[in-house]
């Protein structure tokens, strides 16, 4: 409905060639997108992402995202915001494209290195209508609550699930 919304308003006149099954799909990818890094954050022998590293723990996680996606937004301004948005895309390219930082001369310096997936399911053209739309924070936050924490239920808190044992079936 986000994207449908945003192709509507923004993107003005692009919905009348909106195609509803090919929507449909690039939704499910995307959502699995999400599910597989939720999976590597989970399980990192896989070494698909550098999870230990502390600079992609608190500026590229899904884990970090999750944490600020029961946060409340108040105004306008941060209802609307696609920091989510923008963070999952950038995040999504470097574990298709993968990074190596630049060697420098100093030989105590570091870098975030990510080694790539090179998979049909974070390529550009896995998701266009997602990447072009913008989904606002209030709508992916609904998407990451419902993907990383068990259901409200009365009396009892929300808590995170864990993807660490997800097996191929599901």
């Amino acid at each position: 409905n986000a994207v449908v919304h945003d192709v509507r308003y923004r993107q003005k006149g692009a919905w009348r060639s909106l195609d509803p099954d090919e929507l449909t799909h690039q939704c499910l990818r995307y959502l699995y997108r999400i599910i597989v890094l939720l999976f590597a954050e989970a399980r990192p022998e896989l070494g698909i992402l550098p999870v230990d590293d502390p600079d992609y723990q608190a500026g590229y996680s899904l884990a970090r995202l999750r944490d600020t996606a029961l946060t409340d937004l108040h105004s306008e301004h941060a209802l609307n915001s696609t920091h989510v948005q923008e963070s999952l895309a950038l995040l999504f390219r470097l574990v298709n494209d993968g990074y190596e930082p630049p060697t420098t001369l100093d030989t105590d310096a570091r870098g975030l290195s990510f080694p790539g997936l090179g998979s049909s399911l974070f390529s550009v053209e896995a998701c266009p209508m997602l990447d072009r739309a913008q989904i606002t924070d209030e709508t992916l936050q609904e998407v990451l609550v419902n993907l990383c924490f068990t259901r409200e239920r009365s009396g009892r808190d929300r808590q995170a699930l864990s993807y660490a044992t997800l097996g191929i079936n599901q």
